[in-house]
């Protein structure tokens, strides 16, 4: 049996990944001899009989996964209900699916982004993400795509004094002033005349 090399990432990092009787052990590292050191252990430990591949991590469910972590880790109690509102309302349809078992992560989080928003996919997957790093399972890359922004551009340098000029003498010239540093257009409506 040949232990694979380890693969340096874009982030510098070191991945390995062994497949043994169909299931893969896989682990980041900071260097490659960290890399090649885990790779030996694993090896070791399936030449020895001390890794079950029935009980791998890879053949639970993505629900049993992010619930062994919460009971494992030490989270504030606003991550645990994070966490628990994952589990129930988002990501739905691999939340009771095995991880071997799923091929098209980034489908599923296109499916996920139909209703709602990339800030919210990217929390939620997050929450996954998490799980899967402390059972040692790959990553695996998705795009979450962002919305356009609806923000309408500032003005530029040159544009403030053509603004300014076109402005002057206006009767509601310190209303635009005011929007022009940055005030929303409420906040601007709120500020009254003093008597």
């Amino acid at each position: 049996m040949k232990i694979p090399k380890p693969v340096q990432q874009p982030s510098g990092k070191w991945f390995v990944r062994l497949r043994l009787d169909g299931v893969a052990y896989s682990k980041t590292f900071d260097t490659k001899k960290e890399a090649e050191v885990w790779a030996a252990g694993i090896k070791s430990q399936y030449l020895s009989g001390q890794l079950r591949a029935s009980r791998s991590a890879e053949k639970k469910t993505i629900r049993q996964l992010m619930q062994e972590y919460l009971d494992a880790a030490n989270l504030a109690d606003g991550t645990v209900k994070r966490y628990g509102y994952t589990m129930n309302n988002h990501f739905v349809q691999i939340m009771d699916r095995p991880y071997c078992e799923i091929n098209n992560w980034q489908k599923v989080v296109s499916m996920e982004m139909r209703d709602r928003s990339p800030n919210t996919v990217d929390v939620e997957w997050s929450t996954i993400a998490a799980a899967l790093r402390y059972h040692d399972l790959e990553v695996p890359k998705v795009v979450i795509r962002t919305k356009p922004s609806k923000q309408k551009p500032y003005l530029t340098a040159d544009q403030i004094p053509v603004f300014c000029d076109a402005i002057r003498g206006h009767r509601s010239e310190a209303y635009f002033l005011m929007m022009l540093s940055s005030m929303r257009v409420s906040e601007a409506l709120a500020v009254t005349d003093a008597d």
